[in-house]
């Protein structure tokens, strides 16, 4: 075994030189650029989904219309008519303040807010007028004092009130607080009425008619209330109380009135 171990070839080992790739640095502008590109894909995909949840992008069926609000004056069938030639059973792509637009021309909607309910719904919430007052015979006084005409006139008791074009605010400010004024003497005010040349008139529940003119109008409704107080409350078929005096007034009776 010795001799064998002495006479066995020795093997040598050859030690290859190592070679090693030279490391080529990434540029940090590249990472950058496409850092960039990245974020606004991200800022586009984000504008999309906002405007997406916002308008009707592309076509779609709508097959559910849902429509909520406190209606005294309208059925929700009503509303669901307006839009039927526009959207049910259709494809549209219309644009969500379109449809609103289309909804406010109904004389009875004062607002109306609509989204739309994934994947193939709208859903409308109504904020229905409601009448203050009654405006130059045909018209309605709503609750943000605009002026409003429906086709089908309200059995409600209102005020009456009647003026110029423009001056229905005045008027309805005027009215409220000589309500409350003639509320206070027992009497009940029904009708204001404004005109260019005569100035203001009232008409009270019971037919009473207050000329107050077109100057010193608080003065003259004190001067009223102190002569109800002292006389014309007790005065009969009293039909008119002209004030447009300096510093009197002049009563009409009803046999006067009428003769």
């Amino acid at each position: 075994m010795a001799k064998r171990r002495q006479g066995a070839r020795r093997v040598r080992k050859l030690s290859l030189p190592r070679f090693s790739l030279p490391r080529i640095p990434m540029p940090r502008l590249a990472l950058n650029f496409w850092g960039v590109v990245l974020c606004a894909l991200m800022g586009l995909f984000g504008s999309a989904a906002v405007i997406a949840s916002q308008h009707l992008l592309g076509d779609f069926e709508v097959s559910r219309v849902e429509v909520e609000g406190d209606l005294l004056h309208l059925r929700p069938g009503q509303v669901k008519a307006r839009l039927e030639d526009l959207l049910l059973n259709q494809r549209s792509a219309s644009d969500l303040k379109d449809i609103r637009s289309l909804l406010l021309i109904q004389p009875w909607i004062s607002e109306a807010r609509v989204r739309r309910t994934w994947p193939d719904g709208l859903q409308i919430e109504i904020i229905e007028q409601r009448p203050q007052a009654r405006w130059n015979q045909t018209q309605f006084l709503g609750m943000q004092g605009d002026l409003f005409e429906p086709i089908k006139q309200p059995m409600v008791a209102l005020p009456r009130l009647f003026g110029p074009r423009g001056s229905e605010n005045l008027v309805f400010e005027r009215h409220q607080a000589w309500a409350a004024e003639l509320a206070g003497l027992g009497l009940e005010l029904q009708e204001t009425r404004l005109d260019t040349e005569l100035g203001w008139s009232l008409i009270t529940a019971s037919g009473l008619q207050i000329d107050l003119g077109r100057l010193e109008l608080d003065l003259r409704m004190q001067r009223f209330a102190t002569a109800w107080r002292k006389r014309i409350s007790t005065t009969p078929d009293v039909a008119k109380v002209d004030l447009r005096y300096r510093h009197g007034l002049a009563l009409t009776l009803e046999a006067q009135n009428n003769g």
